[in-house]
Formats: structure tokens, sequence, C-alpha cells
């Protein structure tokens, strides 16, 4: 006989981390408010863990559960030859009040979960397994239906019995389903001899109900029985599959197995439906709020000025991204190129500020132009003030209809902002802490008076566009001839100076000052070929793109923020639960394979046919 040592309650080393992403997955699942498919996962999860936990070590729990007059009773009896062991009654509805327990006198101080139920105990037959007899889940009394579901809550293995007669009826069937995904299971057709010519049909009748529930019924888990009937054959069977001496891993095993089972159904096709719908309707929602938003932009940006100003930021944007993707050496001409742009601009600026206040305020004013030019201030505040209070009063209203449809969708939790850890210098960099004041000084004086909120919108719009526009100009193949002329020139040309230079060294000759500067005034000259090919390209795209282009180009306006994190949120939650189920399952048919060795019952199919 197997050794029925006390259960070790430490789970597998697999189960562990699974149980760690459902507690994850299940509280994210929660931030989702109103959903039905989204609260019954999160029960399920909830329900798939509890499956998990136990105070102490206890053999297997085998739970009789059926409707009232369906034998459990007399079934429970005559499986422990002990008659009158559970007293039943033809005349008294609900006889059964309170549990019965057959437990071995060595599990006794293992049955530590139902050791506080008002219950009566009897001699079980067998060590490693306890049979309880239940009240029924279908009368009248509802502290019976509480006092089984507790019990089936602790369960290892249940026991399903019917008749003929109540086979197909709805309650019990309900009952079944709803405990199905959480155990494994034994089928049990009691009073058999009273249908003796008709036992084969109403089997088959009965089978056919089972699958309809999920299950794949045969006779190693489904019993037709008589407790009359002296020596009865299918009694015999169900005695032996299921009072068996059984060891401690089995109850390891069973445990996972309702964890695994329960989890895959909580993440079943029904959860995934849900999120695709919820996501499907966040992002059509998006769509037409970002289509507002852009044909508001379009309209506030028609003046020429506007429109000049708005593209001369998007150029200065564009080119700081070409000098990224540039490469080695056009990438810093680029980047000069980038914060040249606005300089002349800046000049002006400075010049006609400071002009009449004496040398020094027009170096002041010099200064603050450049630095304003460039930050790109000047166009960005011009653009800011072109869009005007009716752009305002369109984003006040979108945010108000965005926040009342993420309340009706019910993951206005999803959308809320993180909150961002504030930025440091790092210890000692007094220059760059200094650097930093003065930028937000010079940033306060220029944007004073504008809306900070709608400030930021144009400068994140602006990069987005710019950074789509630069990755075009040099992704074809014009961009690419660019590329390859703007690096070779001059780092061949830079490689023939230096190899000069160094030969006149090596041989002592060295070159006059005139060659320095022939030199490096040719070097110079060779990122023209280059700089002029990328402007050509991202002149032609700006051109072509205009006001309207390039703000479709901002894929991720921030008024629409709030929906896009909610969809997000979703998406990421839907990768979740599917990288889990599919976990789940492919763990669950490994524990599976080894209860079904074991004889532990029958399991629930992942998905009950349509």
């Amino acid at each position: 006989m197997a050794d029925a040592s006390p259960v070790q309650e430490s789970p597998a080393a697999w189960s562990g981390p699974l149980a760690r992403q459902a507690v994850e997955l299940r509280d994210s699942l929660a931030q989702v408010a109103g959903n039905p498919a989204i609260d019954k996962a999160v029960a399920g999860l909830s329900d798939a863990l509890g499956a998990l936990r136990s105070d102490r070590p206890r053999p297997v729990i085998a739970v009789l559960l059926g409707g009232t007059g369906a034998g459990k009773s007399m079934l429970f009896s005559d499986l422990l030859e002990q008659p009158g062991a559970s007293p039943s009654s033809d005349a008294i509805r609900c006889h059964t009040s309170a549990p019965y327990i057959a437990v071995h006198p060595e599990d006794e101080p293992f049955l530590g979960e139902l050791g506080g139920w008002k219950a009566t105990r009897v001699r079980g037959p067998s060590r490693g397994v306890v049979l309880v007899d239940t009240p029924d889940v279908d009368g009248i009394l509802k502290e019976h239906h509480a006092a089984t579901r507790a019990l089936l809550e602790r369960a290892d293995l249940v026991v399903f019995v019917t008749d003929a007669d109540r086979r197909a009826n709805r309650d019990l069937l309900a009952e079944l389903s709803r405990w199905a995904p959480r155990h494994r299971w034994f089928f049990v057709l009691n009073k058999a001899d009273q249908h003796a010519g008709r036992v084969s049909e109403i089997v088959s009748d009965w089978d056919s109900r089972l699958r309809e529930a999920g299950f794949e019924p045969d006779d190693r888990s489904r019993f037709a029985v008589s407790s009359v009937v002296a020596d009865d054959p299918g009694l015999g069977r169900l005695r032996s599959a299921l009072l068996r001496e059984r060891d401690g891993r089995q109850v390891v095993l069973s445990r996972n197995c309702a964890f695994l089972q329960t989890a895959s159904h909580a993440l079943g096709s029904h959860l995934d439906s849900a999120l695709d719908r919820m996501i499907g309707d966040l992002a059509r929602r998006e769509a037409e709020a970002n289509a507002r938003l852009r044909d508001a932009y379009a309209s506030a940006l028609r003046e020429p000025q506007a429109r000049r100003a708005f593209l001369l930021v998007t150029r200065q944007a564009a080119w700081r991204h070409l000098a990224e993707r540039a490469g080695f050496p056009l990438g810093w001409a680029a980047w000069v190129c980038a914060r040249a742009q606005g300089l002349a601009t800046g000049m002006l600026l400075g010049r006609a500020i400071g002009s009449g206040a004496g040398v020094l305020g027009l170096g002041l004013a010099l200064a603050g132009g450049g630095l304003v030019a460039l930050r790109g201030l000047l166009p960005f505040r011009r653009v800011v003030e072109s869009l005007g209070p009716d752009f305002r009063r369109l984003t006040a209203s979108l945010e108000r209809d965005i926040r009342r449809d993420l309340e009706d969708i019910g993951v206005e939790k999803l959308a809320e902002r993180p909150m961002e850890a504030p930025s440091s210098p790092e210890p000692g960099d007094a220059v760059g802490a200094i650097a930093a004041q003065v930028d937000s000084l010079v940033r306060r004086f220029w944007t004073r008076g504008l809306d900070a909120d709608l400030m930021a919108q144009v400068e994140s719009d602006v990069e987005q566009a710019a950074s789509t526009v630069a990755r075009g100009a040099v992704g074809g193949l014009a961009g690419l001839v660019a590329l390859v002329v703007g690096n070779a020139l001059p780092l061949l040309l830079g490689g023939w100076v230096l190899i000069r230079l160094w030969m006149a060294w090596y041989e002592a000759n060295y070159p006059s000052l005139g060659f320095y500067t022939i030199g490096l005034s040719l070097l110079a000259a060779s990122f023209l070929p280059g700089l002029f090919l990328l402007a050509m390209l991202l002149g032609a795209r700006l051109n072509r793109l205009d006001v309207a282009g390039l703000v479709a180009l901002a894929e991720q306006p921030r008024p629409t923020d709030p929906l896009r994190r909610a969809r997000e949120g979703l998406e990421a939650r839907r990768r979740d639960a599917r990288r889990l189920s599919q976990s789940a399952v492919n763990r669950l048919e490994e524990v599976r394979g080894e209860l079904d060795a074991l004889g532990m019952g029958l399991s629930r199919r992942l998905m009950p046919p349509e």
C-alpha cells in the first residue's frame, strides 16, 4: 500500500511563480470596473488562488454532492459498509442537516480544516482519504446549501450523486457547472435497480448531459449503482476507485490541478473577447477624438504667419532628429544646423529689443534672443497664440467627453497618469544646475501669459511630427544616397588631411598655417553636399505634408492621452492573461496525466462544447 504520510503543503516549484502572476493579474484586472466578464475572471482567479491555500497537512477530502432524495446518505453508509453510518429517511425531506465525516483515526490529527464543523464523525476504512456526506443543495433550507458549499471549498474530489429521475434537474446541473472548473469528479447514478431494463439507455442520456457540461465520462469515472442489491458490481467498483488508500502527494497534485483548471477557465475566451471589445471601443473613440483635434489644428493654423511658424518649429525639430539618424560625422553637422537655424531670428530679435540700450543692453538682448531662438520659443509662442480660445474650448470639451467615455467603459483608473519622480541634477553638477535655472528663467519669461498645458501639447505634437518626418527623409533610396555622400566625403577628405599631416610631421616637413586653414575649410565644405541633400529631402516632405499632414503625424496628442493609456493598459492585461492562460494549460496537461494515473477522478475540459 502507498504510504499515507502527512502531505507537505509547500507547492510545486512552478506553482509559486504562476500564483504570483495570478495575483498580479487579478489585482490589475480589478481596476476595470463594472464589466461582468472581467468581474467573473477576477472572482475566478481568487477561487484559483484559494485552491492552493491550506492551513495544515491533511488527507484527500472526497465530498458527496447531490440533491434531496438522491440517496447520498444510503450511498455513504454502503460505501463504508456500515449500515446507518449516515441516517437516511424516505419520509423526511432534507433529512441530512449536518455533515457526516468518515475519517481514519490516523488521519484525524491532520483533518484540521474541517475540525471546526459541527459534524458527526465515523470511522473511515482507509488512510489518506476522508469521505463526507453533505446536506442537499436544492432543498428549501438555505443553511444546508451554505454548509455544503463551504465543504466543497475544501474538497479535493467531488462525487456527484443523482438518480434517473433527477439526472436532468436544472438546479443540480447548475451546481455541477458552478464547481466543475475547480474539482475532479466521480459521477454516480444511484438507484439503478429501479430501472433495471433501461439502465444502458439512461446512462447514455446522462453521459450526453455530462458532455454538455464539459466532461468526457467513461467507466472509470461514471458508475451506475444500487444500494439495495447485494454485492452490486457498480458499488464495488466505486468503492475500489474512491476509498483506496492515498498518499499525501495526491493532495498536492489535486490542489495544483484545481488551481490550474480554475485559472484556465477564468482566463478563457469570455475574458479575451471582453478585453478585445473594450480595446476596440477605446481605439475607435481615440481615433474620433484625434480626428476632431487635427481638424481644429488645421482650422486654427490657416493664417500664413501661424502656418510659417508651425513649419519653422517643425523644421528645427526635424533637424534635431536628423542629427540622431545621420550617422558619423554628418550627424555633427546636422546638429549644428539644427541649432543655427533659429540663430538669425534670435539675433534680429535681440537687436530689436536692445536698440538704444547701450552696449551692455545690446549684448544681453543678443544673448537672450539667441537662447530664445535655440529653444524655438518665439515661433512656438506664435503657434500657441494662433490656436486661440476656440481651440482651447474644443480641447476642454474633448477632455470632458473623454472622461465620460472612460467612466462609461469603467477604465478611468487605467487612464491615470503615472507619478513621475522629480528629476534633479547629479551631485556636484553645478554647471548643469545653473544651466537648468537659466533655461527655466528664459522659458518662463518668453512663455508668460500662455496656457502651459497648450504649450506642452504643441511641443509634444511638433516633436512627434518632426521625428516621423526625419525618419521618412532618410528612409528611402534618396535618403540613403544623402547619408552615404554626406558621411563619405568628410571621412575621405578628413582622412586625406590627416595622412598628409602625419607624413609631414613624420618627415619633419611641418606644414604652414595656410595648410591648416585650407584643410579645415575643405573639411567644412565637404559637409555641404550631404547637408544640401538632407535639406532638399526635408523641405520636400514638409512642403508635401503642410500643416494638416504634419498634425496628422502626431499620433499621440496629449488631450487623448487618457484614452491611449487606458487602451494600452487593457492590451497589457490581455497579453498577461493570454500568457498566464497558456502557461496554466500547458502545466495542467502534465498534472492531469499524473492524477489520471492515480485514479483521482475526471476533470472538466477547459471549455465546454457549444
